[in-house]
């Protein structure tokens, strides 16, 4: 990967208003923008409006492991974009006695019609009242990463803090690097190329009300090709959070989490939003020849440290093709010494709650929360948590193990921590509470990170050891030490 000469420019913070409505995202790319971005570093400020808030409660009743909070509202920045924000908080870790909060699992979608989508993940701590409801609180800054973003924002990384106001608005105040809009014409830092995917197999996992509704899951997965040599399969999460109103258009928002994998440890991980026709069955799919736009936030193997955004559309036939643009990632070679660090981390036992959703036992949707506490052999202490979502089952006769999506967060405290993605293969007993095999590493893509290791890019091997405990060996670049002697 190339390395990024960065500029700095003023955090602007003003006062701002007006909002308008958005449109579909794959309409970005063929409209001028009427802001001019800078280079590698920028900073802004983007105020959000009071939320719309649907708790969905599973598992116990009442707020607990596995409760996802969907929410909306409308965005205006100070340079001149508006547009909506979409998202989720999943609860993965609920009170001790002698505690008042709980760590959930966040994933945010900036959507700016004309410009393109930020997207944000990682991790919030909440109030805890026992609701499931609670929101962030008041005047307490929280620091997330930004793991990608589309159009204007291609390859978009960094972090962004947001704040809630005393009137129950928010104020996020982002800072991005690695910015990179596409070039027409041929460039050693970026790649094109485009996958053929079959009619996928789809799974529906209804959940809150009956029918399609916040929250509800559709699990899939499909094989794919390529004139490039390229083919393996892509297996995903789609979660609604978004549902019309009955006088509004008929579409939905949905967060799409997939990795496509190419076998040989090689894996693109999507993340992001997209707007799908809404029927009452909840298992839709995208519109038939209607493009949509999502970050592709990270990689693992040939494409460790990836970015950039993949264009997906639905074909007649009901087959897919998905078209990528990657940035920085031309390099087959991997990172340099001077350029790629390694951190170990040591897990012990996970506290694990399984969240069984749709049928009995395991099966697709179902909900591993997780956390465990961590240590280094540099004297860091820190706690993991995380999510892993089922959304494979083998058929019978097959290889008895599934895959599940997942979305962990190393929190090493001070507000540093590293984001993890993509997926990882499971032994399949009948539960959604088995952990990995003991002794075979498994490798994940990091998709960001923030405070030291903001913009954090590259992959974790991970390995389950004869006590059950676990090893992290993380490997990644981070442009945050070029950054500082400029600030």
């Amino acid at each position: 990967m190339q390395r990024f000469k960065f500029s700095v420019i003023p955090l602007l913070i003003v006062v701002l208003s007006g909002c308008s409505g958005g449109e579909n995202s794959s309409d970005r790319s063929t409209k001028e923008s009427a802001i001019t971005l800078p280079s590698n570093l920028r900073t802004f400020v983007v105020e959000q409006a009071s939320p719309s808030l649907v708790h969905i409660d599973i598992g116990q009743e009442s707020g607990s492991h596995g409760d996802i909070l969907a929410f909306d509202a409308e965005i205006t920045s100070n340079n001149g974009m508006s547009g909506k924000l979409s998202g989720m908080v999943t609860t993965v870790d609920i009170v001790e006695s002698d505690k008042v909060v709980q760590d959930r699992i966040t994933e945010i979608a900036f959507d700016f019609p004309d410009f393109g989508t930020l997207v944000v993940g990682g991790k919030s701590v909440y109030p805890f009242d026992g609701s499931g409801t609670e929101e962030m609180t008041l005047n307490n800054p929280q620091i997330r990463p930004v793991l990608g973003g589309t159009g204007d924002f291609l390859g978009a990384q960094g972090q962004v803090e947001t704040i809630r106001n005393e009137n129950s608005t928010y104020s996020h105040m982002f800072e991005l690097v690695g910015v990179a809009p596409w070039q027409d014409g041929d460039s050693d830092e970026q790649r094109t190329f485009t996958l053929s995917q079959g009619v996928p197999n789809i799974v529906h996992i209804d959940l809150g009300q009956e029918g399609g509704s916040h929250g509800d899951l559709l699990a899939f997965d499909a094989e794919f090709t390529s004139d490039e040599d390229l083919s393996g399969k892509i297996s995903g999460m789609i979660t609604t959070v978004d549902v019309p109103e009955p006088n509004e258009v008929t579409f939905q928002d949905r967060f799409v989490k997939a990795a496509f994998d190419f076998g040989q440890g090689s894996t693109l991980v999507m993340f992001g939003n997209s707007s799908y026709p809404a029927d009452s069955s909840g298992a839709d799919e995208l519109a038939i020849n209607a493009p949509v736009i999502k970050p592709i936030v990270g990689g693992t193997g040939e494409f460790s440290g990836a970015r950039g955004q993949v264009e997906t559309t639905r074909n007649d036939d009901g087959t897919y093709t998905q078209t990528f643009q990657l940035v920085g990632t031309a390099n087959p070679n991997p990172p340099t010494e001077d350029f790629q660090s390694t951190l170990t981390l040591h897990q012990t036992l996970p506290f694990l709650v399984h969240v069984d959703v749709g049928s009995e036992g395991g099966s697709h949707g179902d909900t591993l929360a997780f956390d465990a506490e961590l240590t280094s052999t540099e004297g860091l202490l820190g706690k993991l948590s995380g999510l892993v979502i089922t959304v494979d089952i083998p058929e019978p006769g097959g290889i008895d193990y599934k895959d599940r999506i997942v979305h962990l967060v190393f929190d090493l405290g001070s507000a540093n921590t590293v984001v993890v993605g993509g997926k990882s293969v499971y032994p399949f007993d009948g539960s959604s509470a088995s952990e990995f095999e003991k002794n075979i590493p498994q490798i994940r893509a990091i998709i960001g990170g923030t405070g030291d290791y903001m913009a954090a890019r590259g992959q974790v091997v991970s390995t389950r050891l004869d006590d059950g405990s676990y090893e992290h060996v993380l490997q990644f670049q981070t442009p945050r030490k070029f950054l500082y002697p400029l600030l």
